[in-house]
């Protein structure tokens, strides 16, 4: 809760040891630097309600070890990289109120530990895919205010855990 403003450092790649970035709830604006995929030991990434630009960096799938990812509230654009699938340790995946578009990727089926999955107030089209019925922890997924089409898939059921849905 600061007024931290201007583009995030690409320097912040440099700290190797990070497993913490909190940079929420300021001005900060720009894109989201692609250094930040060097950062192995994070597991933990929150810039939520800022003023971030551009499409997600396909680099943060390489950080094995995130847990958390919150992106909500910014002005992001582009679809969900298919590479975010080999996020298998992710929880939480938080990035409503952006301007995401595209389909959900199929590889999403790849996050196994996801538990909450927030991407409500977007531009998303298409299809829910059936693979979403392979997130056997998923608890929470909130998909409502989007463009989505088609009929809810069936492996709904499949989600044992859920204890919402939001989808209209």
């Amino acid at each position: 809760n600061n007024m931290l403003n201007g583009p995030i450092p690409t320097e912040i790649g440099e700290l190797k040891e990070l497993r913490t970035l909190y940079l929420d709830t300021n001005k900060l604006s720009g894109a989201i630097p692609t250094e930040l995929g060097t950062l192995y030991k994070l597991d933990d990434l929150q810039m939520y309600e800022n003023e971030l630009k551009g499409s997600l960096p396909v680099e943060l799938a390489f950080l094995s070890g995130l847990t958390t990812l919150y992106l909500d509230a910014n002005g992001l654009t582009g679809s969900l990289p298919e590479e975010y699938g080999e996020m298998h340790a992710l929880e939480e995946l938080i990035i409503s109120s952006n301007q995401f578009t595209g389909e959900l990727p199929a590889t999403i089926r790849g996050m196994k530990s996801l538990k909450n999955f927030r991407g409500s107030d977007n531009q998303f089209q298409g299809e829910i895919p059936v693979d979403i019925g392979k997130l056997l922890k998923l608890e929470y997924l909130m998909l409502d205010s989007n463009q989505l089409t088609g009929v809810p898939p069936v492996e709904l059921g499949e989600l044992k855990e859920l204890k919402a849905v939001h989808l209209h």
